[in-house]
Order: C-alpha cells, then structure tokens, then sequence
C-alpha cells in the first residue's frame, strides 16, 4: 500500500494535469473565439443594417392614411424600438470584444 505522502503527492500530480489540459482546451477555445468574431461581428452588422435600410424604404414608400397621430404606439414605432434594441445589444458585443 502507498504512503499517504505519496498518495497526496499523486493526486496534486494528477489534479495539476487535469488543469493543464482544461486550460489548454480553453485557450483553443478562447483563439478560435477570437478569430471568428471579428468576421461574424461584421456580418451581423450588415444584415442589421440591410435591415434597417429596406424598412426605411417600405416605411417611406407607405401611403400616409391619416395625417393626425395616433395616441397608441404605430407598428413601425414598436419596430424601431426594435432596431435600437438591437443596435444596443450590438454595441455591446463589438464594446466586449474590444475589451
């Protein structure tokens, strides 16, 4: 049977191995991360903004059907809450991965 020194010195062995390779696995992780989402940033951004623009022109090509507002919020109110929602959770990816 083993000492009970060398059986702690195994397991701190042992656990110091199974570190290693977690840390490992998270750097190729965290590199691949990097790599891709500078490229996916970006293609998110111009579907957002090909998005943005085609409501603008279907907002601008809609016939006008009353010229007095309405007390209650439009559809196109509510999506444009939407877009700057989404502008917003943009702004906050592209501001954490300049961190």
């Amino acid at each position: 049977m083993s000492s009970p020194e060398s059986l702690l010195k195994a397991t701190i062995k042992q656990i110091k191995i199974r570190i290693e390779r977690k840390m490992i696995d998270l750097a190729k992780e965290i590199s691949l991360f990097v790599e891709n989402s500078p490229e996916k940033l970006n293609n998110e951004w111009e579907i957002f903004k090909q998005e943005v623009y085609d409501e603008a022109e279907i907002i601008e090509n809609k016939p006008n059907e009353n010229n007095k507002p309405s007390p209650y919020p439009s559809s196109d109110e509510n999506r444009i809450d939407g877009i700057r929602k989404r502008i917003s959770k943009i702004n906050k990816i592209i501001e954490e991965t300049n961190d």
